[in-house]
């Protein structure tokens, strides 16, 4: 049995909300900004960062509140256009969740830091790192969020060292040909099975959010009531290596470059929303005249009064 629409808690669609018309105009122009966000996770008062593009799935006609704090207008998406891009709804988490206990963050920075150490790709530094840290934690030496704050707080750098001796003594004592063979055919595969491991972590990862927290001018606001969908884009090791400018610039700017953005159609478009009609006339004046590629948007420009009068879920 289909919900009737009366009874919907959600859209069919996607809005993204600005608080500027020539910002409406720049996003049907270039298409949809990757900007810098910074957010906290509900541990220790962490910190994280990734590149966005928000958007929610708020029905128009509960949406005021949403509009006060993020804007007036708004350009609304087809939910089918949102998935082929891989926008997707967040988890809101709080302190006691998965996600943001001590032994998961401490897992996910021993894998994280352990591939960071690999030089020029060598498979081996990663591997005797992850042994380290594990060993380590398993002797109750590493005990704090990662190894960095651990040698900030306790260092162990006495017992790093024997593990490396230990390794170096292994391979004198068996032949080195023999261990790399082992090493290359049966541990490099479980290696890379990890690194697909942390990359899934990550990206997960940026899809949480915290469920209550200062935001902007808002005391303790429920983001969980912003019912956020997410598109998240990421510099890869390839691209940096292409471009060694590239993330520090993005970092500077506070967002990805153009070639980031996130394009549509017309046909991906289920509204645009203004406030006035003058502001109708001004918007489709422009795209006539600067948007060759957006064909038949006349019909979708409408004012929030319109858009609500005849909004479907």
């Amino acid at each position: 049995m289909s919900t009737k629409t009366s009874e919907r808690l959600s859209s069919d669609f996607l809005y993204t909300y600005t608080g500027k018309l020539d910002n409406i105009k720049l996003m049907l122009k270039y298409g949809l900004r990757h900007s810098l966000n910074s957010e906290k996770v509900p541990y220790k008062n962490s910190i994280q960062q990734n590149f966005i593009i928000c958007f929610c799935d708020i029905l128009p006609e509960q949406a005021d509140y949403h509009k006060s704090v993020y804007g007036n207008y708004s350009i609304a998406f087809t939910k089918e256009w949102g998935i082929r891009n891989a926008i997707t709804p967040l988890r809101y988490i709080h302190k006691n969740s998965p996600g943001a206990q001590a032994n998961y963050i401490k897992l996910k920075n021993d894998m994280r830091i352990a591939r960071e150490s690999m030089k020029d790709g060598n498979q081996l530094d990663y591997f005797l790192s992850l042994i380290t840290f594990i060993t380590a934690r398993e002797k109750g030496l590493l005990t704090e969020d990662s190894i960095h704050d651990q040698q900030l707080k306790n260092p162990i750098d006495k017992y790093l060292e024997a593990i490396d001796k230990e390794f170096n003594a292994k391979m004198e004592i068996h032949k080195k040909e023999t261990l790399m063979e082992i090493f290359n055919d049966w541990v490099i595969p479980i290696l890379h099975l990890l690194e697909i491991s942390v990359d899934e972590l990550e990206k997960r990862d940026a899809f949480l959010r915290i469920y209550q927290d200062d935001f902007r001018d808002v005391k303790n606001k429920v983001l969980y009531d912003e019912r956020e969908w997410r598109s998240v884009k990421y510099i890869t090791q390839e691209e940096m290596i292409k471009d060694p400018h590239l993330y520090n610039d993005a970092i500077t700017n506070k967002y990805l470059p153009e070639s980031y953005n996130l394009h549509f159609e017309t046909s991906d478009i289920h509204a645009v929303i203004v406030e006035t009609d003058d502001e109708k006339n001004k918007l489709l004046d422009y795209v006539n005249a600067e948007i060759k590629h957006l064909k038949g948007i006349d019909d979708l420009v409408v004012t929030f009064k319109e858009h609500i009068t005849n909004a479907k879920p």
